[in-house]
């Protein structure tokens, strides 16, 4: 059986690659859809850098297997938009083909196997299922995967019939949905803060559910907690996401290329968290959330006002903290208070606590300490306040 995968691209493009990586050699033919305006289903104006996305396909292309479509993807409500631009692709595919649609956040992980299920798969008139292991959040090499996992429609016979997503009119008793051995890493929620936020604002369920809310609850989950998350799937599904599981990327075998796209998802969030104890000082305190911003932007960053009283130091942090997605948190109850609430918060095995006076200078040097020394909490600089926090927390102090 010849078949056609076929990806709707937009926003979050930059987790096409693994993807596409992952299912290429089982391929015959490879749609990738793009909205004409870089506009997403939910009608909002994206970044999409077409050189940088361009030269990456053309890498992975080496049968040039790869076809771009281009169209107006964003005419109707966002769920339609999603339909619709499936329809669309599908169209586009050689006749005779049976589609097997992937999303840029879905990564094969036993492409071969399935490879060789599809050889044998002649005149399919039912639509296919897979099964997806869902991430829901990433910490370092470790990630926390809904359970029990789920089951979704990826293929189907049928062109221009589909009705929701990925969902067909195929729904005849004479051909019920086949259950395929495929198994794919679905990372649904398992990106970087800004990511997902982006995600709930412009994917087909953005108006489904409590942007709000939700984003409460995956900033809350940590590797401390996360056996008490039940029943929690934003859209309700009393099937899914009934609790969570912590894995090790290292048990699913993946090809090192798409590991090495993988290591970037979630920008090393849980590998280290940063946190920031200020009181006043606000030229000290603006240079070292600077350095922050310059090194460690994307890393699980907590600023706590120790009790400042200078309005400029005050509005310094908040800004700071606002422009780049950090918490900031208020502690008027003294040092040692300030210390355990940063603790309380983190998200990762590793923190490390800044102060006023310290000045972030190399990312790779904070990223080093963490691999070796896991489960480390320490006070970063060579001054009083590191010292002090040294002393209340009964931690070691890294200069």
């Amino acid at each position: 059986m010849n078949t056609t995968f076929y990806m709707p691209v937009a926003f979050d493009y930059r987790y096409s690659f693994s993807s596409i990586m992952s299912f290429y050699d089982i391929a015959d033919e490879i749609l990738l859809g793009i909205d004409e305006d870089r506009i997403s289903w939910a009608g909002k104006k994206y970044e999409f850098d077409n050189d940088f996305f361009m030269d990456r396909i053309k890498t992975i292309d080496k049968d040039r297997k790869i076809k771009i479509v281009e169209d107006n993807f964003h005419k109707y409500h966002p769920l339609k938009n999603d339909t619709e631009e499936r329809n669309t692709l599908s169209k586009h595919a050689k006749k005779e083909n049976y589609l097997i649609g992937i999303d840029s956040d879905e990564i094969l992980l036993n492409p071969d196997e399935f490879g060789n299920w599809l050889k044998n798969q002649n005149n399919v008139k039912s639509d296919m299922i897979c099964t997806w292991h869902s991430v829901f959040k990433f910490f370092g090499d470790k990630m926390l995967v809904t359970i029990p996992n789920e089951q979704t429609i990826i293929g189907t016979n049928l062109k221009g019939y589909f009705k929701k997503c990925r969902m067909t009119s195929n729904n005849s008793r004479l051909f019920l949905p086949i259950l395929s051995p495929l198994k794919m890493l679905h990372f649904s929620w398992g990106r970087s803060r800004k990511e997902i936020k982006q995600k709930l604002e412009n994917w087909s369920h953005t108006d489904d559910f409590n942007h709000d809310h939700y984003m409460r609850i995956w900033d809350d989950a940590n590797l401390k907690n996360y056996k008490n998350y039940h029943d929690f799937h934003p859209l309700g599904i009393k099937t899914a996401w009934n609790s969570l599981e912590l894995i090790d990327l290292s048990t699913f075998e993946l090809d090192n290329a798409i590991m090495n796209e993988i290591s970037g998802f979630g920008s090393e969030l849980g590998l280290l968290t940063i946190i920031v104890v200020i009181k006043d000082e606000y030229k000290l305190s603006k240079t070292c959330l600077e350095s922050i911003q310059r090194y460690y932007k994307n890393e699980d960053i907590i600023v706590i006002d120790d009790g400042t009283q200078e309005n400029q130091t005050i509005r310094c942090m908040k800004s700071i903290c606002i422009t780049n997605d950090w918490k900031y948190i208020r502690c008027d109850s003294g040092t040692e208070d300030a210390c355990r609430i940063g603790i309380s918060v983190s998200q990762s095995e590793n923190m490390f606590f800044f102060n006023s006076s310290v000045v972030a200078k190399d990312k790779k040097y904070l990223k080093k300490y963490a691999e070796k020394n896991r489960n480390s909490i320490v006070s970063v600089g060579k001054n009083k306040r590191a010292e002090t926090i040294s002393q209340i927390l009964g931690i070691p102090i890294m200069e």
